[in-house]
């Protein structure tokens, strides 16, 4: 493969470096960062209203998800161009269907978007601001999602009359 713009040097040197600091980097949050995020939620965290504490600790669960399913089951590189090219997680090497990786990939990466939503629209919320500020990011957040989950065919027939009912009941375009 003949690589202009001298994008072979990062193929050959910084693609090992990115999977090695992928497979240490989860290891080191989750005896770090997260423990003390979820103590100063569970100790410190009483002064806290009730729901923001809830939207925290959602928050930081689907965080702490993300990390294993991307440094053990989806080990992708992150950099362009190769990212389309280099997959060495689990489920990559196990010979599923490219379908079903990138399917898998769109859903981790949706998942974290409800509990930051949530996290913001009760922190503002609790300033005053109305809640139709909100009301058309949100919808528009998960219109786009379902239409990319769609999109991608990588799921049954029956999945896909479901999200045709939603489409219709919203009266959305696909």
């Amino acid at each position: 493969m003949n690589l202009s713009y001298g994008l072979h040097w990062d193929r050959d040197f910084l693609v090992d470096i990115v999977f090695r600091v992928q497979s240490v980097m989860p290891i080191i949050s989750s005896l770090t960062i997260y423990p003390v995020s979820f103590y100063l939620l569970l100790v410190e965290g009483p002064t806290m209203i009730r729901e923001i504490r809830a939207a925290y600790i959602a928050y930081f669960v689907v965080h702490s998800l993300f990390d294993v399913i991307f440094s053990s089951l989806l080990r992708v590189y992150v950099f362009p161009p190769f990212g389309l090219f280099y997959c060495e997680g689990i489920l990559c090497t196990s010979g599923l269907d490219k379908q079903n990786v990138v399917a898998i990939l769109s859903g981790v990466v949706i998942m974290c978007i409800p509990p930051y939503v949530f996290l913001i629209i009760r922190k503002m919320l609790l300033f005053g601001a109305s809640f139709s500020i909100f009301l058309s990011p949100v919808i528009f957040l998960n219109t786009h999602a379902m239409r990319t989950l769609k999109k991608s065919n990588a799921f049954s027939n029956k999945t896909q009359q479901l999200m045709m009912k939603v489409f219709e009941v919203f009266r959305l375009q696909v």
